[in-house]
């Protein structure tokens, strides 16, 4: 909020516990956009939990009306209706507007601007406006602004299709490669200049993530496909509703080939790339969700589409759309999440509401601006957030201890393990 060119974890660079990304004083462990985007929702809205998932909630509104027009694009108006009807009620984007996983703004909004790509590039592909050339290479940067150079597919998609189909010289997409070189590169360039050590770091601690397992994130080559669930439904008959919508649509003479070409490669680089890297999470395909509700709602219309008579046609479209939609939003899995009565995720859920309140509680009681808290375990972020002061996971040093005081900071120190020079520091209040 206070600098968008040098985001902070520690506004107070003394805290600062390491240059890993759960440490460091300025952060660059992700690209920017998302965050910048948050920080523009604060200033607007003030910070609260509403104003953090802002961003995401018109993102998700917008989504369907770029998933409308694709589905419109590519097969026909009812599709395009379908299938972003069918995205209205998914279970698992509606669950990261929730905010209930780990990088739930980061992957929300690659999913927002690859989308926006892949809509661009059928804008242009249906009227060869420009304008939608500029639209891709901006949404093509933002996207790597977001997820780096994994937001460069649908402009390596689109570009195959040139080569392998085309065999043009490929100065369209050219175009728009410029387009996101000026809006990606900037970033990287000053980082590399006023950040050189630390930019250096992230991006190779980044790169690990293709032929290393981090953080305990790992998997064998079927974790994407078996998280095929999580992105859709738990239900085991999606496994055959995708596979069958795919026939359908591969096999519709009246959808032209590019679109056939786009969705199987987009589909396929996604799955194979994600089932190659060694760190592995279940939003990391989110970005094929809009393709493949778009195939899945072709292959209903398909189906209603043998119907010939009219009533028995709307009222079967009626129940089986219905059907679908109770499929993919799956309530028993929102009661489970959302929900008391669930363990062990009820546990987890009493214990945020019990941290919540007993942070609201410190910030009634230390109203001093100058505040920092010590020793605060996990609760270090979340007092950050609410309470708007310094917190640090671990106990600084007695070193440290004195620059605080020298600065005039009030030390708030959790009890547990706390070391001999803080236990015995009167100046230090223990809690």
């Amino acid at each position: 909020m206070d600098d968008f060119l040098n985001p902070v974890l520690y506004k107070n660079p003394l805290l600062s516990t390491s240059n890993h990304w759960t440490g460091s004083h300025i952060w660059l462990h992700k690209q920017p956009a998302f965050l910048c985007q948050i920080a523009l929702s604060f200033k607007l809205f003030g910070v609260s939990e509403f104003s953090l998932h802002l961003p995401n909630i018109l993102a998700h509104g917008i989504i369907l009306i770029f998933i409308h027009d694709i589905g419109t694009i590519s097969v026909n108006k009812k599709v395009g209706f379908i299938s972003s009807l069918l995205f209205c009620f998914l279970k698992f984007p509606l669950t990261y507007l929730a905010g209930f996983y780990a990088t739930d703004h980061n992957d929300y909004m690659f999913l927002f601007y690859v989308t926006a790509a892949v809509w661009a590039l059928f804008k242009y592909h249906t009227t060869q406006n420009k304008i939608y050339l500029i639209l891709l290479g901006l949404f093509t940067g933002i996207s790597v602004l977001i997820k780096w150079l994994t937001g460069f597919i649908v402009l390596g998609v689109w570009t195959s299709y040139i080569v392998l189909s085309e065999r043009k010289f490929i100065l369209k997409p050219i175009i728009s490669f410029i387009v996101a070189l000026i809006v990606f590169l900037p970033w990287q360039i000053y980082h590399y200049i006023y950040n050189q050590s630390l930019f250096l770091n992230e991006m190779a601690f980044n790169n690990k993530h293709i032929f290393k397992v981090l953080e305990n994130h790992g998997g064998d080559w079927f974790f994407h496909i078996n998280s095929i669930r999580d992105l859709y439904s738990n239900h085991l008959i999606i496994f055959f509703i995708i596979p069958i919508s795919i026939f359908i649509f591969l096999y519709n003479k009246n959808i032209p080939f590019f679109y056939k070409y786009f969705f199987s490669a987009f589909t396929l680089i996604t799955y194979l790339f994600f089932s190659f890297v060694k760190t592995k999470m279940p939003a990391f395909c989110i970005i094929t969700i809009p393709i493949i509700l778009v195939i899945i709602a072709n292959a209903v219309f398909q189906a209603i589409s043998l119907i010939k008579n009219n009533y028995v046609r709307k009222t079967l479209s009626a129940i089986f759309i219905s059907q679908l939609i109770v499929l993919f939003f799956s309530p028993s899995y929102f009661l489970k999440k959302h929900t008391f009565g669930y363990s062990p995720q009820e546990n987890q859920m009493r214990k945020n509401l019990t941290e919540k309140t007993l942070i609201f509680e410190l910030g009634k009681k230390f109203q001093n601006k100058n505040i920092v808290y010590i020793n605060a375990g996990d609760l270090d972020i979340k007092i950050m957030f609410y309470l708007n002061c310094d917190a640090t996971v671990k106990t600084p040093s007695a070193d440290i201890i004195e620059k605080l005081k020298i600065k005039h900071y009030k030390i708030i120190a959790f009890k547990q393990n706390l070391p001999d020079y803080i236990l015995n520091d009167p100046s230090i209040i223990k809690i």
